[in-house]
């Protein structure tokens, strides 16, 4: 009886834990002159850049386990907001965008991008212990119209999005076969 009450007290503080471990949808760490980001998923990660408010934004495409790195001069990160899309059960979901100039100066800073049901948080690793971050609204408030008018797949639930390659009706090669890729004909279907 002891071992069970024992065991109960154990566990009791993480079942009450808002931020119980779970795997991340992008991992960050953050420094002055560098930012990594991690994908430890099986589905591409949109990460989408705003240098200052109102400046035209650049994205980058992450890949399902993939990782990238960006060396930059320090104060590089000053006025920058990041937002994360990635595809969830009816379509893309957003993190929302986070302010990236107040991490950087805070050293070695991990950031995990959780998935908590109806809303998705920024979770930052600090000495003191985890605490959420705040965001202010979407980079993109349009998801489908950017990306290209639709949701892919995903919005069916079929998984990733990938291309199949397709000869269009003006490409079609002599003698109707398949177009060669690096020297060789695709398979027929």
């Amino acid at each position: 009886m002891n071992s069970v009450l024992a065991l109960a007290a154990v566990l009791a503080p993480l079942a009450a834990d808002p931020v119980a471990p779970q795997q991340p949808e992008v991992s960050i760490r953050v420094r002055p002159t560098s930012i990594t980001f991690l994908n430890p998923t099986t589905e591409p990660r949109l990460l989408v850049f705003e240098p200052t408010a109102g400046a035209p934004r650049a994205t980058r495409w992450l890949a399902p386990r993939g990782s990238y790195k960006a060396q930059f001069a320090q104060g590089t990160l000053d006025g920058m907001r990041l937002e994360v899309l990635y595809p969830a059960e009816r379509g893309w979901r957003s993190s929302e965008a986070l302010g990236l100039g107040d991490l950087a100066p805070a050293g070695d800073g991990l950031i995990d991008l959780l998935d908590l049901g109806p809303r998705s948080r920024f979770l930052s690793h600090t000495p003191r212990g985890p605490r959420f971050l705040e965001t202010s609204g979407s980079l993109v408030p349009d998801l489908p119209g950017a990306l290209g008018g639709t949701m892919n797949s995903t919005a069916t639930g079929s998984g990733g999005c990938g291309h199949v390659p397709v000869v269009p009706p003006r490409e079609r090669r002599a003698g109707g076969g398949p177009p060669k890729v690096g020297g060789k004909p695709l398979p027929p279907v």
